[in-house]
């Protein structure tokens, strides 16, 4: 998750905007928008205290060894996919998220467990390139929502919120904390990770 609201059309073609999280997330405009290789489906949907943009990946950082990760996972046989490598992909930022941001007084703890949620752009993006255009697919209309209550009220985002409640973000995601942009990935994104992936990340410590 990152500082600022930043519309599609603040974008460059190799931004590399940084998340709370202290990596980064890059732009790539050349053929349509891709956040470190993940597609934006639907930008722009907004928020009470930022915006979305819907991603169609999960955005793994690079620091992230999952396949190390997957095999500390209990009663899990590892059976990870190299086409899921991060190191295959992009230098990342999100981070989910809400996939994905001024930072909060309180920024999330870098030490928790791997957190595939959305990444937020600073709203001190530069915006000297238009993006191409993105069909957008339906979102429900939630005016006044913030970003947790948008994700929740959308019912495409039930792995996201669930990852954002178990690292603790839904709070610094909440208005009145913000703005925030989140490079959100859908249930289908989160399906398409090796299996047993998404338990183990969301399984009590």
């Amino acid at each position: 998750v990152l500082d600022g609201e930043v519309m599609s059309t603040d974008l460059t073609d190799g931004m590399m905007a940084p998340t709370l999280q202290g990596e980064n997330v890059t732009v790539d405009l050349t053929d349509g928008v891709k956040i470190s290789g993940a597609v934006v489906s639907t930008p722009d949907v907004g928020t009470d205290n930022g915006v979305i943009h819907i991603i169609d990946s999960v955005i793994v950082p690079p620091s992230i060894d999952v396949p190390a990760f997957y095999e500390t996972c209990p009663s899990m046989a590892p059976s990870f996919s190299p086409s899921y490598s991060p190191s295959s992909a992009p230098s990342t930022s999100m981070a989910p998220s809400f996939s994905p941001s001024d930072s909060p007084s309180s920024a999330p703890s870098t030490s928790m467990a791997p957190s595939f949620s959305p990444s937020v752009a600073p709203s001190s993006a530069p915006s000297t390139t238009m993006v191409p255009t993105v069909t957008p697919s339906v979102v429900p209309s939630v005016a006044a929502l913030d970003i947790p209550q948008t994700a929740i009220a959308a019912g495409t985002f039930t792995t996201l919120v669930a990852a954002l409640t178990k690292a603790d973000l839904v709070g610094t995601l909440s208005a009145p904390n913000g703005p925030f942009t989140v490079f959100a990935p859908t249930d289908d994104a989160f399906d398409a990770l090796p299996t047993g992936l998404v338990d183990c990340l969301l399984l009590d410590e």
